[in-house]
């Protein structure tokens, strides 16, 4: 998932919906940690960069408000409430796996790399473990469209690839890219 800070999950509304979206997608049925945390004794959350949690935690993302503790509170995503936020005990009984964002790497972001960034309903994962960028675009009624890139690519071809009303032939546009057409 990709952010403007690598350590802080969500720092908007947009985030917050592409990493609900990212999290449904993976079809994921526990809690996972969202790198938002309160220390003993402490009033505010602060991210794992520091950084204080920009709002109160009462609404908004949060399902409850989280309770009135003087122990360390962590916060994770709830499948089982739409994502909402939940708050618990950090180190506790109740566990959560967790979820980090990556800067893009340096070869993606390079003149021929795989960064399109003029689409709308755009969104951009970087798989690790797969050394790729995968880039997803939601064309509504049209399905989605998803292209992993893992070098050098034409980034015009790659537009084509990705919007929407395209006539579906796939072209070898690069050695190192694997496109997948979702939809009707």
């Amino acid at each position: 998932m990709l952010g403007v800070d690598p350590r802080r999950l969500v720092d908007s509304s947009v985030q917050y919906d592409t990493s609900r979206a990212y999290l449904k997608e993976l079809d994921v049925l526990e809690n996972v940690w969202i790198g938002l945390k309160r220390n003993k004794n402490q009033d505010m959350f602060t991210w794992t960069d520091l950084k204080l949690l920009e709002y109160q935690p009462t609404g908004g993302y949060f399902l409850e408000a989280p309770p009135k503790t003087q122990s360390e509170l962590c916060v994770a995503t709830d499948p089982a409430h739409d994502f909402r936020w939940h708050s618990f005990n950090c180190g506790g009984m109740e566990v959560a796996s967790f979820i980090c964002e990556l800067p893009v790497p340096s070869w993606a972001q390079e003149e021929h790399g795989c960064m399109v960034t003029s689409l709308p309903s755009l969104t951009v994962t970087f798989l690790p473990e797969q050394s790729a960028v995968e880039l997803t675009s939601d064309c509504g009624l049209d399905g989605t469209r998803r292209i992993a890139c893992k070098g050098q690519a034409d980034r015009e071809e790659m537009m084509l690839q990705l919007s929407y009303g395209v006539v579906r032939t796939v072209r070898r546009w690069c050695s190192s890219c694997l496109v997948m057409l979702l939809g009707p």
